[in-house]
C-alpha cells in the first residue's frame, strides 16, 4: 500500500491511498466465492454456479461492494500510519478499481488545527468594568418583587399607560379584508412597552371593553395593520411596601431598611458574579485573538447545528428565514467558541490540569447540602453520564482559570449601574 498526503488548508487533508492489486487479489476472489453461495440461476444449482459465469452476471455490483469494503479496511490502516485523527466523515473524491487493476482512492477529512499559543506565561493584559449597584438597582428589584404579589384589578374607565389589555388580533390587508390564518385570539399585552409604546399606545388609549380599532404593529421590521377588539382591561395593583409585606418576603427581616440592605447585598453578589464571567471571557478573547488557528468547518457546521435544534425546541412556527438569519448572526460565534474548545484543549494538557472523580462526587455532594430536599433528584441527575460528564469538564476548566488567571495583568474599571445605564442612552 503507497499513500500520500496533501494538506488542503490548515485542517483538511487529501489521503491518496494505492493498493497493488497482488494485495487485495485474493480478498477480491473471496468476495464472489461469498456471494456465489447464495447465488443460483436455471440450469445450477444453488451455490454451484461456476464462478466466471457469477462474475459476468454480478460483477459490477459485487466489484462495488468490495470496493466499499476496501476502502474502509485501507483508509483506517493509512491513517494510523500517518497518525491522523479525522474529526469528520471523510469524503471521498476518486475512486479506481477493476478485476487484475490497483485500487486507488483519495478521502479528503479534516483534523484538529495545527496552531501555536501564545506565550501568556509571560504576563498577558485584561480589562473588565466591575459594577456596583446602586439605590435604582434595589428599587427595581423591590418593584419587581411587588409585581410578583400584585392583584389584578378590572378598569371600566378606559386603557392608560401600564394596564393590561385581552384582545383579539386579526391582520387585515391594504383593501381592509381579514387575512385568513392571521387571527390571534385573547392576547395580553402591556400599554407603554414593547410593540405597544409610541404610536402603537397612542391608539389604544382610553378604549374599553367591546371597543374596536385599528392599529399598526411593528412585525420584523413591517407595520402590519390589525383589527383589534377589546375584551377586557386591566390595572395591576401592587401591594403597598411596608414592615408587614417585607417580613412576608423574607420573615428574618425586622424593617424596610433591612430588606433594602438585603435585597443590595443579593444585587451585588449576581454583579459580582458577573464580573468573575467577565473576567474568564476577556481571559478567552485574549486567546482567541492572540492564537493562529482555523476553525474547522465540520465543527463550526456541529455547533450551528446544535443552536438550530435548541431554537426548534423553543419555537413552533420555525421558517427558513428564521434559520438562515440564525446562521448569519452566529456563524462568528460559532467560529469563537470552536477556537477556544481547540485551544482549550492544548491549553488544560500543557498546564497538565486534570480532575479526580473524587472531586465530581464531592461536588455533587455540595450540591445535596445546599438543598437536603433534592437529595434524590440531585442523584438522580449525575447518575446520567452526560451530566456526569458535563459536571467533570466544569471543574477543568474551573481549574484551567485558576491557573490562566496566575500569568494575566489585569485592570479593573469600577463602575456604578447608573453610569452604564446613561452611557447606553
Amino acid at each position: 500500500m503507497k499513500t500520500k498526503i496533501k494538506k488542503i488548508n490548515s485542517y483538511t487533508v487529501l489521503l491518496t491511498v494505492d493498493v497493488e492489486w497482488k494485495d487485495i487479489e485474493g480478498a477480491y476472489n473471496d468476495e464472489f466465492v461469498l456471494y456465489r453461495k447464495d447465488y443460483s440461476i436455471p440450469g445450477f444449482r444453488k451455490g454451484k454456479v461456476p464462478l466466471d459465469i457469477v462474475k459476468k452476471n454480478i460483477g459490477p455490483s459485487v466489484e462495488a461492494a468490495f470496493s466499499e469494503k476496501s476502502i474502509g479496511i485501507y483508509y483506517k490502516k493509512a491513517i494510523e500510519e500517518h497518525k491522523l485523527i479525522p474529526i469528520n466523515q471523510g469524503s471521498i473524491k476518486n475512486l479506481s478499481f477493476s478485476e487484475g487493476s490497483n485500487l486507488n482512492f483519495s478521502i479528503e477529512f479534516e483534523v484538529n488545527p495545527d496552531y501555536k499559543l501564545p506565550k501568556y506565561s509571560k504576563k498577558y493584559d485584561i480589562e473588565t468594568i466591575k459594577l456596583t449597584a446602586t439605590n435604582n438597582d434595589i428599587d427595581r428589584a423591590i418593584n419587581e418583587i411587588r409585581e410578583k404579589h400584585s392583584t389584578i384589578k378590572l378598569v371600566e374607565s378606559g386603557a392608560k399607560t401600564g394596564h393590561f389589555i385581552m384582545a383579539d388580533f386579526q391582520e387585515i390587508d391594504s383593501t381592509g379584508l381579514p387575512v385568513i390564518g392571521k387571527k390571534h385570539e385573547n392576547q395580553y399585552i402591556r400599554l407603554g412597552t414593547g410593540n405597544f409604546a409610541g404610536d402603537s399606545e397612542k391608539q389604544l388609549l382610553g378604549l374599553k371593553k367591546g371597543d374596536s380599532t385599528k392599529i399598526d404593529i411593528d412585525v420584523e421590521g413591517k407595520k402590519i395593520t390589525h383589527q383589534v377588539d377589546i375584551k377586557k382591561v386591566e390595572e395591576q395593583q401592587l401591594p403597598k411596601l411596608d414592615t408587614k409585606f417585607v417580613k412576608k418576603i423574607d420573615p428574618d427581616v425586622k424593617s424596610i431598611k433591612a430588606f433594602k440592605e438585603k435585597v443590595k447585598i443579593t444585587i451585588q453578589n449576581n454583579l459580582d458574579a458577573e464580573h468573575e464571567k467577565g473576567i474568564n471571557n476577556r481571559i478567552i478573547d485574549y486567546f482567541v485573538k492572540n492564537t493562529e488557528i482555523d476553525a474547522p468547518s465540520s465543527m463550526v457546521d456541529r455547533y450551528m447545528n446544535h443552536l438550530i435544534e435548541d431554537y426548534k425546541k423553543g419555537n413552533n412556527s420555525v421558517t427558513e428565514t428564521n434559520l438562515e438569519k440564525i446562521r448569519s448572526q452566529y456563524n462568528s460565534v460559532a467560529e469563537h467558541n470552536v477556537k477556544w474548545y481547540l485551544i482549550k484543549s492544548e491549553l488544560i494538557e500543557k498546564e497538565s490540569i486534570q480532575v479526580e472523580n473524587k472531586e465530581v462526587d464531592s461536588e455533587i455532594d455540595k450540591a445535596i447540602n445546599q438543598s437536603p430536599s433534592m437529595e434524590n433528584q440531585i442523584k438522580e441527575f449525575y447518575d446520567d453520564e452526560n451530566n456526569w460528564e458535563n459536571l467533570y469538564n466544569d471543574l477543568l476548566q474551573r481549574k484551567l482559570f485558576t491557573e490562566l488567571r496566575k500569568h494575566m495583568k489585569h485592570k479593573v474599571i469600577e463602575k456604578t449601574t447608573d453610569s452604564i445605564n446613561q452611557e447606553g442612552k
